[in-house]
């Protein structure tokens, strides 16, 4: 699928990449707990009625994206800032630590699932993915949607290459 919008692939491929990590995936079973704004859903995000049982819940949001017109003579690029956000909803740190580490392990995968795997308009264009901090929270508002819990930020980057002339 070429011709789908790369930032689209990207956040798709990095739902793919954590997926595939049984330990993330036993941990965060596909459905509520998934947060994905990319679908047929306009809110897929819940404010209310929430259980213990929708816990833990993530999310990959792209917080920054850094363009970078003619970087060359002949080429262009993105690099996009993402965080993957949890939720415990849990006091016990355990939860948080046992995600934490089925990400850092689903991330070593990115060059079959970014790098290797996406094109547009022909060409790979995945040239980096990689973690770069973690920020954990007792009692994030944002996040823990009025359930009290851990809660943590993977912030990542991802490097798009692309000619120039393809643009």
């Amino acid at each position: 699928m070429s011709a789908e919008n790369p930032l689209r692939q990207i956040h798709n491929a990095l739902w793919t990449l954590l997926g595939a990590n049984s330990d993330f995936d036993s941990l965060v079973p596909d459905g509520r707990k998934r947060v994905n704004w990319i679908g047929s859903s306009r809110a897929p995000e819940v404010d209310e009625g929430l259980s213990p049982a929708d816990y833990p819940r993530v999310r990959i949001v792209p917080v920054k994206i850094e363009p970078h017109l003619d970087e060359t003579s002949n080429s262009s690029s993105l690099t996009v800032i993402w965080q993957v956000q949890v939720a415990t909803g849990d006091q016990r740190l355990q939860t948080l630590l046992d995600i934490e580490w089925a990400i850092y392990r689903a991330m070593q995968t990115w060059r079959t699932h970014l790098r290797d795997s996406l094109t547009w308009n022909g060409k790979n264009f995945v040239t980096c993915c990689r973690p770069m901090a973690t920020e954990t929270k007792l009692d994030d508002k944002g996040q823990d949607r009025g359930t009290r819990g851990w809660s943590a930020a993977w912030t990542g980057e991802t490097r798009l290459d692309f000619t120039t002339s393809d643009l």
